[in-house]
């Protein structure tokens, strides 16, 4: 995902083992459409399964680990295929979504199966509000995208020599955008939320 959602925690437990996840959910129960300079809401919402949830690949992880490297959910990839190839999350084009992190605690038993995880911590992130787009209109944001986003590296080396319609026919299919910017390092101690 682009931009990449990252965050910093404090207050865990050292030794414990925490699993962390981030949920893409749905912001409005309205679909949009991007006209005269706004965005627009023309309609109800299509029906969606529950949350979208993304594991962290290093979960579960220890306490101490988490504080020191932070979470970051830079390789979360979405699509807006239906099929989510590759574990992708899916996403509805036109529609609104933010960002919820999920923090559980895993709970370890001996001589008995696991109970299921603790939930320590669940934090929405409205200022990660974006609507899920799949063409841009515009050649300046479709540049700025390609310029930018990571996971266009291969967009980069073709893209130099290529008109609008032609970058617009290749690229134009699998991008996404922000409502507002969000913060690259959000600041968060879980214990001070109980």
């Amino acid at each position: 995902m682009f931009p990449g959602f990252s965050v910093s925690i404090s207050g865990l437990k050292l030794k414990a083992k925490y699993t962390m996840k981030l949920e893409v959910i749905l912001a409005s129960c309205s679909r949009f459409k991007f006209l005269n300079a706004h965005w627009l809401a023309v309609g109800a919402a299509e029906p969606q399964p529950q949350a979208e949830t993304y594991l962290h690949p290093d979960s579960p992880n220890s306490g101490a680990f988490w504080m020191r490297h932070g979470v970051s959910f830079r390789k979360l990839k979405i699509t807006n295929n239906k099929e989510k190839p590759g574990g992708n999350i899916l996403l509805y084009s036109m529609h609104k979504y933010s960002l919820r992190l999920v923090i559980d605690e895993e709970n370890k038993v001996a001589d008995k199966p696991p109970p299921p995880p603790k939930n320590v911590l669940s934090v929405d992130f409205p200022e990660t509000t974006f609507i899920a787009v799949t063409a841009y209109q515009n050649e300046e944001v479709t540049q700025l995208k390609i310029s930018n986003n990571p996971f266009a590296k291969a967009f980069r080396e073709t893209s130099a020599d290529l008109d609008w319609e032609t970058a617009q026919a290749l690229y134009g299919n699998a991008v996404f955008s922000p409502m507002a910017q969000f913060s690259p390092m959000a600041q968060f101690s879980p214990m001070a939320q109980f």
